[in-house]
């Protein structure tokens, strides 16, 4: 019963414990193992229950401080004792990255050593060695099976009460056991994988290694797995310290698709990272209180139109539909020239162009008035002009009628001069016609011959 509730509690500890895991060496291990063994000389065999503490050296080297016991297993109790052996030996692990991967999942290896035998109540130096297996269940516990050779020493054993010999016992051992480390070997990088393992020391704390303790990046861009907070970024993308692809815009497209990188914050935003501004008036859709505003139109910084007025006409800039207006015409509600208007507007500020008594040649402070119904012209290149001749009464009606027409063509020929076309000209001498009539006295009279020696100008539309 004893020993059925022994290997139930051997079964429980062994499916508790984690086959797939490796063993990670540590720099101090305990064993404890149990088995049998026979000694070469007696033909007798004996159980063997053993201890050792081991040190690790190197990945290829051990140091072990071992204990084994024998027992006689046919005598009685009172006299059980047939050796006791401690021994200082190596461990040779053939699982050392050389012949085998340090992780195997069995791993063989080698000792040999000297100590001291305690036997036949006689004690001298001894060596052993031997070949065994671990089977690693984790990172604290594995399993070992062993099979060894003990060397014995010279002694004396009692035949008889009376009689001794000279025997020399050597023995063969097989055991199994477990083996649990502690106090772990160095990992100076902290990645899990120790020193003498890591094939890439200088893992960044946090990174996620392989088995050789070397780091992965999966996305390629320079930021190591288990530190990359974005392990999926596009290839090229640049990104921060984190991995995570840069957005210098904050507008949600990273600076790899952004073709738009320097777009406002807040402002709402297409695939390519470029802002929506559906009337494309330069304000975007976000801020644009008019967003329907025609192509081309001048805007304020809340993308409405800008209401001026260019030519002055009184109609603004959105609704003009004839922005090069002059400024002295009248318009309709469309901002174009209403041309009856204009030349009743007109007609009553055109100056007349005074002539002195009986000259018909136009004097040069008369020119700034003719300049000025050039200009007038110009602007209006749908207009005719009329140009009449007067004079006082003074003179017989026929020669008055003659220095009239004199005088209109004296204005013409200037108004060519300058570039006005001929046929937009017409004339009219009346003469005295429209001379007042009556006595006049001397002052009256200067004023007017003054006022009867001018031209008379209107405009008439084409």
């Amino acid at each position: 019963m004893k020993k059925n509730l022994i290997l139930l509690a051997l079964i429980t500890l062994i499916t508790t414990i984690d086959s797939q895991a490796q063993t990670v060496e540590k720099k101090w291990g305990f064993g404890a193992d149990i088995g049998g063994y026979y000694n070469m000389d007696m033909n007798a065999a004996g159980m063997t229950p053993g201890a050792y503490l081991s040190r690790y050296l190197s990945p290829s080297f051990d140091l072990m401080a071992d204990v084994t016991i024998g027992y006689f297993g046919n005598k009685s109790l009172t006299e059980p004792l047939d050796f006791l052996n401690p021994t200082l030996k190596l461990r040779y692990k053939l699982y050392n990255n050389k012949i085998m991967p340090a992780k195997s999942k069995l791993q063989p290896y080698l000792y040999a050593g000297g100590g001291y035998l305690f036997d036949n109540a006689e004690s001298g130096p001894n060596f052993n060695a031997g070949l065994g297996f671990k089977f690693p269940m984790n990172k604290t516990f594995s399993l070992f099976a062993e099979g060894g050779y003990i060397h014995g020493i010279d002694s004396e054993r009692a035949i008889s009460s009376d009689e001794r010999r000279n025997v020399h016992d050597n023995f063969i051992k097989l055991v199994v056991g477990i083996e649990i480390s502690f106090i772990k070997q160095p990992d100076t990088d902290k990645d899990g994988v120790i020193d003498n393992l890591d094939e890439c020391p200088g893992t960044p704390k946090g990174a996620t290694v392989d088995s050789k303790g070397c780091p992965s990046d999966s996305d390629g861009d320079g930021v190591l797995d288990g530190i990359d907070k974005c392990p999926d970024t596009p290839k090229g993308a640049p990104v921060d310290e984190k991995g995570c692809p840069l957005d210098s815009d904050d507008d949600g497209v990273i600076d790899f698709y952004d073709e738009c990188p320097d777009t406002p914050k807040k402002v709402k935003v297409d695939e390519k990272g470029c802002p929506f501004d559906a009337d494309g008036d330069g304000v975007y859709d976000e801020n644009d209180k008019c967003p329907d505003t025609p192509q081309g139109t001048e805007v304020d910084e809340d993308g409405c139109p800008i209401d001026k007025d260019s030519d002055g006409d009184g109609v603004m800039d959105s609704v003009d539909e004839c922005p090069d207006t002059p400024k002295s015409a009248v318009v309709d509600k469309k901002g174009c020239v209403d041309p009856q208007a204009t030349i009743d507007f007109l007609n009553p500020q055109l100056k007349p162009v005074y002539f002195d008594t009986n000259v018909h040649t136009v004097t040069q402070n008369q020119y700034s008035i003719v300049d000025n119904l050039v200009n007038l012209l110009h602007d209006y290149p749908e207009f005719k002009i009329n140009i009449y001749g007067h004079a006082d009464p003074r003179g017989t009606e026929e020669y008055n009628r003659a220095l009239s027409a004199r005088r209109a063509q004296a204005v013409v020929k200037l108004l060519i001069e300058r570039g006005i076309p001929e046929e937009r000209i017409e004339t009219k001498a009346f003469g005295e016609e429209m001379a007042p009539t009556g006595e006049l006295s001397e002052e009256e009279l200067q004023e007017e011959r003054k006022a009867a020696s001018y031209m008379f100008i209107s405009l008439n539309e084409e």
